[in-house]
C-alpha cells in the first residue's frame, strides 16, 4: 500500500470520526522544504516520511491531537521544536562542563 492509499483511508476514518481533527491537517510541502529541513537537521528523512509530508504538512494550530493526543508536527513545528530542545541540551552541557571546571 502506498503512502495516498494510507493517507486517504485515515481521512476517510477522521472525516467520519474525527472530523475536528481532520480540519487541522495542512496541505503537504514540496521537496524543496524537505530537503531544507533535512539539511537543517543533518539528516535524511526515511521516504515514507517525506511521502507523508508532501500529502500533509502536519497540523494547522493543536487543538486537538493526532495521534494518542499528540500534534502531528509541520515541518516548520520539527525545526522549532529541535532549536528549543538543542538550546536546553547545549545549556545543561555548558552548565556540567563549568561544575566539572570547578571541581578540578
Amino acid at each position: 500500500m502506498n503512502m495516498q492509499e494510507i493517507w486517504r483511508r485515515i481521512e476517510t476514518c477522521l472525516k467520519t470520526n474525527a472530523p475536528q481533527v481532520f480540519n487541522t491537517l495542512q496541505s503537504g510541502v514540496s521537496d524543496e522544504q524537505i530537503q531544507e529541513l533535512e539539511e537543517f537537521l543533518s539528516i535524511k528523512l526515511p521516504e515514507d516520511v517525506k511521502s507523508s509530508y508532501r500529502i500533509h504538512n502536519g497540523q494547522i494550530g493543536y487543538d486537538c491531537g493526532f495521534i494518542e493526543a499528540s500534534e502531528f508536527l509541520s515541518l516548520e513545528r520539527i525545526k522549532n521544536e529541535w532549536i528549543v530542545w538543542k538550546e536546553l541540551l547545549d545549556r545543561a552541557c555548558r552548565i556540567k562542563l563549568k561544575a566539572l571546571s570547578k571541581k578540578g
